[in-house]
């Protein structure tokens, strides 16, 4: 629901990165998101996405420093459940991420407070804002992350539109 606030679903180009099982996208497929492209580190959840036949485009790969995407190829990114314990996503991915989204448009993502990479993370997204890369639009309240994965643990939503 948090990005139907700022991107009008039907014509764009949606990067689900981290697709996982394609959880994600089925939702966005139900709110009229059609143009659907996923990525995964893992070959077996890409198969899990591939079966909910709604992506267009799923295609290995990590989220790096290096993405297999030209300049401005999405009207938005999302990003759920990657950025948590465990996460060795390099720090300046969040530049590549910017740098695949159209000016205007936004990179969604959610991230664990109590990661030991968070103050990294922060700096960075901070850094991007005054390099006038990207700007905050909305960060969401924290909140409980699953009650699999540590019930202790916090969450919250971050939007940047890029500029």
């Amino acid at each position: 629901g948090l990005l139907c606030r700022y991107v009008v679903y039907g014509t764009a180009t949606i990067l689900d990165a981290g697709v996982g099982t394609g959880l994600l996208g089925e939702m966005l497929s139900i709110l009229g998101y059609r143009k659907l492209v996923g990525i995964d580190i893992s070959r077996g959840m890409l198969e899990m996405a591939r079966r909910r036949k709604i992506y267009t485009d799923l295609r290995q790969m990590p989220i790096d420093i290096h993405m297999e995407f030209p300049d401005d190829a999405f009207d938005a990114v999302l990003s759920v459940g990657v950025f948590t314990a465990g996460c060795h996503i390099p720090v300046d991915s969040f530049e590549e991420l910017a740098r695949i989204t159209k000016p205007s448009g936004y990179v969604v993502f959610s991230m664990r407070l109590d990661m030991d990479r968070y103050t990294d993370f922060k700096r960075k997204h901070k850094e991007m804002e005054q390099e006038g890369i990207w700007r905050l639009r909305e960060r969401t309240k924290r909140f409980k992350s699953l009650p699999f994965e540590n019930p202790g643990a916090r969450v919250e939503i971050l939007v940047y539109k890029v500029l």
